[in-house]
Order: structure tokens, then C-alpha cells, then sequence
């Protein structure tokens, strides 16, 4: 079809990647980057596109949550649950893959796993230099 050949629009995939990670007002820069590298791979049996509309995000009740999703079987079929865990896994790592199928950061700092682990923090932010030299009172 004709959307198909523009992929799916970056609203719609921030919608999808909303209900996928269970997080609101993911940044549209880093999806910007995961879209494209999903658009332009050439690994998945299904496009954005399919995964979107097979969801129900067309119909008059899209889908709000992750186990909507799992109830309407997107999960239980191979080839658009291979979609949907790729989506999760660049939101959560800030890792993904560029045209050539290197793996690339896209984030770090901002990967969602440091936002829904509420125990720790990335790596490379700490306290003031040498903060761990001084017992805390």
C-alpha cells in the first residue's frame, strides 16, 4: 500500500513505543533514530506499519497497554513479536542497529532502564569528583 511505502509516521511509533514500554513521553529524538533503523532493517517478516494496525492502533479502541497488546495475540506470533521486543529493547538500552547492521549508541544516560530502575543510576553519574572518598556522617 501506499502509507506502507512511507512507513509509519513518527507519532504513531512513539504511540506504539508507549504502550510497548510502558513509559509516556519518550523522547522524540531517539525515536526519530530507532524508527529509521527499524524502517530501513531488513530482518523482520513484518513492517512498522503491520505491527501498528495488527495492534489496533486503527480502530476505534487502540490499545493502552501492554497486556491489550498480548491479548490481541501480537506476542504470539513470531514475526511481529520479534518487532515488538527489538522496540523495547533499543527504548530500554539505547542501543541499536545503523544500516550497515553495526550496532550503535544512540543513548546511554537516557536509556529507559535507568528511569524504571528506581535503585540505582548510569554508571557515569555520581556525586561531586571523589564524592566516595568522604563516609557520609
Amino acid at each position: 500500500s501506499e502509507r506502507e511505502a512511507d512507513g509509519l509516521p513518527l507519532a504513531d511509533f512513539l504511540v506504539l513505543s508507549t504502550v510497548l514500554t510502558g513509559v509516556s513521553e519518550l523522547n522524540p529524538q531517539l525515536g526519530t533514530v530507532y524508527l529509521q533503523s527499524l524502517q530501513t532493517s531488513s530482518q523482520f517478516d513484518v513492517t512498522l506499519v503491520d505491527l501498528y494496525e495488527q495492534a489496533g492502533f486503527r480502530s476505534n479502541t487502540p490499545p493502552a497497554t501492554v497486556e491489550e497488546l498480548e491479548a490481541k495475540g501480537l506476542f504470539a506470533q513470531e514475526a511481529t513479536r520479534q518487532l515488538a521486543d527489538k522496540i523495547i529493547e533499543y527504548w530500554y538500552t539505547g542501543i541499536y542497529e545503523t544500516a550497515e547492521g553495526e550496532q550503535a549508541v544512540a543513548t546511554f544516560v537516557d536509556a529507559l532502564v535507568w528511569q524504571t530502575l528506581f535503585f540505582t543510576k548510569p554508571l557515569t553519574i555520581c556525586g561531586a569528583p571523589n564524592f566516595w572518598a568522604h563516609p557520609p556522617e
